[in-house]
C-alpha cells in the first residue's frame, strides 16, 4: 500500500529562514546573512521509520545545523523523538582485584519532542563542535502521520 506524502502548508511554517536567522541572533548574537546555506532539505519519516544512532561530524566545515519541526501536534505515545546520548562521566577505577583496572561511562539521554515549537541548533564552531560529535538518533515514529523536519546547514562566507 502506497502512502501519499502531503507536505505542511507554507502558512504553517511561517518563514523558516527567518526563524533560523532569529535563533542564531538570539543564541549567538550572529547575523545569519554572514553565512552561506550549504544544505536545506525536508526530512520525512513515515510511520514506523526511524534514524539510527549517528554523529553529524562531516567534512563540509559547517558552522551551524538547524532543525525546525513542522509537526503542529505530537504526543508522547507517537514516539519519534530526537534523542541525544550525552556522556556525563567517565571513571577509571579498580574493582575488587586492585591488579585489574576497568573503565565505565555513564550517558544521559536527552529527548526532544518533534513539535513546531522546538527548534534544534547544533553549533559546530570552535570548541562547540561537540554538538556534532554527540551520538543521536530519531526514535521510531509511531504516529500514523509523517514526521517532518526542515534540516539546514550553514557555513561562514
Amino acid at each position: 500500500m502506497e502512502k501519499n506524502i502531503i507536505l505542511p502548508k507554507i502558512s504553517e511554517l511561517s518563514n523558516p529562514h527567518s526563524i533560523n536567522k532569529d535563533v542564531i541572533k538570539k543564541l549567538y548574537n550572529e547575523e545569519l546573512d554572514n553565512y552561506q546555506r550549504v544544505e536545506n532539505h525536508i526530512n520525512i519519516l513515515p510511520e514506523f521509520s526511524f534514524m539510527a544512532c549517528h554523529e553529524d561530524a562531516s567534512q563540509d566545515e559547517r558552522d551551524f545545523t538547524i532543525l525546525i519541526y513542522f509537526n503542529t501536534e505530537w504526543k508522547n505515545e507517537h514516539k519519534g523523538k530526537l534523542r541525544y546520548h550525552i556522556p556525563r562521566i567517565s571513571v577509571d577505577s579498580w574493582g575488587d582485584d586492585p591488579n585489574v583496572p576497568h573503565s565505565w561511562s555513564k550517558f544521559h539521554q536527552y529527548d526532544i519532542l518533534p513539535i513546531f515549537t522546538n527548534v534544534v541548533v547544533m553549533n559546530h564552531q570552535k570548541n562547540d563542535n561537540i554538538g556534532a560529535l554527540i551520538v543521536h538518533e530519531v526514535r521510531k515514529n509511531m504516529n500514523k502521520k509523517n514526521r517532518y523536519a526542515l534540516y539546514s546547514t550553514y557555513r561562514k562566507k
